[in-house]
Order: C-alpha cells, then structure tokens, then sequence
C-alpha cells in the first residue's frame, strides 16, 4: 500500500522542476534584454515605458564641414567627364572628330 504523501511528493517536485525551469528561463531573457537595452543605449536609442527614444549624436560644424569636402572630393575624383571641353582652363585646340561632332550639332 503507497503512502498517502507520495502523490503529494510527487506533485511538489514535478512543480519545484517546473518552477526551476521557468525561473532560468526568466533570468537568461532579462540578462538578453538588459544586454540589448545597453548596446542600444550605446547607440543613442533608449527604451522606456512610454515608448523608444532616439538621441541625436553632437557633430561639429569643422567636422560637418570635413566630411561634405570628403564626399565633394571623392564624387569629383571618381567622376569622368571624356567629352567635356572647358574653354576657359583646357586650351587644347579640339581634335578633328570633336569639330565634326560640333559642326554636326550646330547643324541640327
């Protein structure tokens, strides 16, 4: 004849597994979202309970300034303009396809 507390036991350490799984569960998914919140923080966006936050990250007007001029210089580095012809700073005299091109165009 089983005891009358076995089915008691049983049921107390079939709950104590269950409440022992559900509590590592709680604190690997609070210790991810703590990580989360201060990688995002990192990047000037805050959670908080009325929504999410973005901050704006300070930049200088010399800095500002510095990165235009580095994107102005390389768009005008990478940039190949063959046929265009200056008649202010390039004073090669026009090769005889370039006149025909021209005395085409003016013709048309």
């Amino acid at each position: 004849m089983a005891h009358p507390l076995l089915p008691l036991a049983i049921f107390l350490l079939v709950l104590g597994v269950f409440f022992g799984i559900a509590y590592v569960a709680f604190t690997i998914a609070s210790d991810v979202a703590a990580k989360t919140a201060h990688k995002m923080e990192d990047k000037n966006i805050k959670f908080s309970k009325e929504g999410m936050k973005i901050g704006m990250k300070e930049m200088s007007f010399e800095k500002e300034d510095a990165a235009m001029q580095s994107v102005l210089v390389k768009v005008w580095n990478y940039s190949s303009w063959p046929a265009y012809k200056s008649r202010f700073w390039n004073k090669q005299k026009p090769t005889t396809q370039g006149m025909k091109a021209e005395q085409q165009r003016k013709s048309s």
